[in-house]
Order: structure tokens, then sequence, then C-alpha cells
């Protein structure tokens, strides 16, 4: 799906709570590394997920407004952070984690579940 959206002139940012070593490490393993226009890592922000700052981080490092922006999380942490951040959130396979009635959530079970032309 990452190189998908890059072919279709997405930008694309990662935003963990991991170390950037981490981070740099498993996209180094995927082989995508030179599709990610940004990282934001848990050592980037004095509070992290689920507080707004590591989404607002991102998207001031891309120049963009949170509705320029979609986020794809796992956890109840960063679906918290993106929410607080105003951006519009896809929780993957996240059926059993509960979120705020108000949160701009769409849930799929899988990426794969998702297409760019729907």
């Amino acid at each position: 799906m990452i190189k998908a959206l890059f072919d279709n002139g997405f930008r694309i940012a990662v935003c963990s709570s991991s170390s950037l070593s981490a981070i740099r490490f498993g996209l180094e393993k995927l082989k995508i590394i030179n599709l990610i226009d940004t990282i934001v890592s848990g050592d980037d922000t004095a509070l992290g997920k689920p507080m707004a700052d590591p989404y607002l981080l991102v998207l001031n490092n891309m120049g963009i407004s949170p509705t320029e922006a979609i986020v794809f999380e796992d956890s109840i942490a960063g679906i918290n952070s993106a929410n607080a951040a105003g951006i519009l959130t896809f929780a993957v396979n996240c059926d059993s984690i509960p979120v705020a009635p108000k949160s701009a959530i769409i849930n799929v079970d899988c990426l794969c579940d998702i297409s760019l032309s729907n």
C-alpha cells in the first residue's frame, strides 16, 4: 500500500512512539525508507501519543494542515493522538479498541481492505 500511495503522488510520513533507530531499521528492512517524506519518533516530542504533539509535528514538517492528511493507526494512543491533531484516522484492525464517539474514525480490518479507487 505504501508503494501504491507513493506512486500516486502521496507524501508519506511515519509517526511512531518507537525510537528513530528502530523505525529506520524497520523501514530499511522493508526497503521503503526512500518512500518516506518525514519520520517523527518517540524521541521527537516531550508529549507523545495520545497527545496531539507527534502528529502536529508531522503536519508542521510536511507543511500541511490536518485536512490535507489521513492517518492509519493500530493503537488507541495513536488514534487519540491523530484525532487530537484533527486528522481523519483509519483504525486498522481496532474493532475492540474503545474510542471517543466524536472521533473521526473509519474502521478497517486490514490495510488490504483499502483501495485508492474508493
